[in-house]
């Protein structure tokens, strides 16, 4: 905990923050992951019509900040930098037809294991 006080942040820290981040996304669920790219590619609204669940789900993805809209010259919408990769790996099963796996949640490093140990206890043993 005393490190992520400290700065300039060290890259395990940095790293960790993003990693602790992106996790807090995750899973993502199929059809989100499909909005979010056609969102990602098209930069426009991503949904696949203006039916009630898919402005349902527009409104979901803007409500927890997966997805962006912009309004800085021309009006766009993006996906969260953080779960682009995410996104792309989920569709990309879908199209390979081993879509049945369910999206992950990566398993926590051992630096992140240990990290959360220390916070845990204030002596940094387990």
């Amino acid at each position: 905990m005393r490190d992520a006080l400290t700065l300039p942040a060290t890259e395990a820290v940095i790293t960790g923050a993003v990693h602790e981040l992106r996790q807090s996304y995750l899973p993502i669920v199929t059809k989100d992951a499909e909005a979010l790219f056609r969102m990602m590619t098209t930069r426009d609204v991503g949904i696949a019509d203006s039916s009630d669940e898919e402005i349902a789900r527009l409104a979901n993805l803007m409500n927890t900040q997966m997805a962006f809209f912009f309004l800085n010259g021309d009006d766009w919408f993006d996906v969260h930098p953080l779960l682009r990769q995410e996104v792309d790996e989920i569709v990309e099963r879908e199209k390979s037809g081993t879509a049945s796996v369910a999206p992950s949640v990566r398993p926590k490093s051992k630096a992140k294991k240990k990290a959360i140990s220390r916070q845990k206890s204030p002596t940094g043993k387990s």
